[in-house]
């Protein structure tokens, strides 16, 4: 039978990852809320939560890296909602920044590489993306790779069980 090549979570992995999360509820509210564009202008600059096309080209772009069939489909769709157009969210989903607007590069630099290191980020990454977007902001881009990257994750190991379950035939 053939391998399953995507990332996924044991079951501890998981537990840790949600827990952490958890232990974070305001900054998950903050980074994913769904707050609308009226009262976010209302907030004060320091808890307003990221703009949606930014936190859905984090999301595609983290999506990206780990491969999750549904977290694609869906925040496509949600990105295209909020104005990140089809072709820009493919080029995003294959790891090319090219059609993405200059502000939202050094974020995407940030999840790309956050990603690959299996939700690690180097010290210099942060510094360089809190240095760019201030520490608030920082923590609310970070705080969206980490939901993303469970989602993927958790959507990838769904796909293994699957993939186990009918020797290779579904879910790879």
């Amino acid at each position: 039978m053939a391998q399953f090549h995507r990332r996924t979570y044991s079951g501890h992995q998981f537990r840790k990852e949600l827990f952490g999360i958890a232990k974070q509820a305001s900054l998950f509210a903050s980074a994913i809320g769904g707050v609308s564009p009226a009262l976010q202008q209302k907030l004060p600059i320091a808890v307003r939560g990221l703009d949606p096309a930014l936190r859905e080209r984090i999301m595609l772009t983290v999506t990206g890296v780990n491969d999750c069939h549904y977290c694609e489909f869906v925040h496509s769709r949600i990105g295209q909602a909020v104005g990140v157009c089809h072709s820009e969210a493919s080029a995003i989903l294959s790891g090319d920044f090219a059609e993405v607007p200059d502000p939202d590069r050094p974020a995407l630099e940030f999840a790309q590489r956050w990603a690959q290191n299996e939700g690690q980020a180097a010290p210099e990454d942060k510094a360089i993306l809190v240095k760019e977007y201030g520490q608030q902001k920082a923590d609310q881009i970070e705080m969206t790779c980490r939901v993303m990257r469970l989602s993927n994750l958790f959507g990838n190991t769904f796909d293994s069980l699957l993939f186990k379950a009918s020797g290779g035939k579904v879910g790879g």
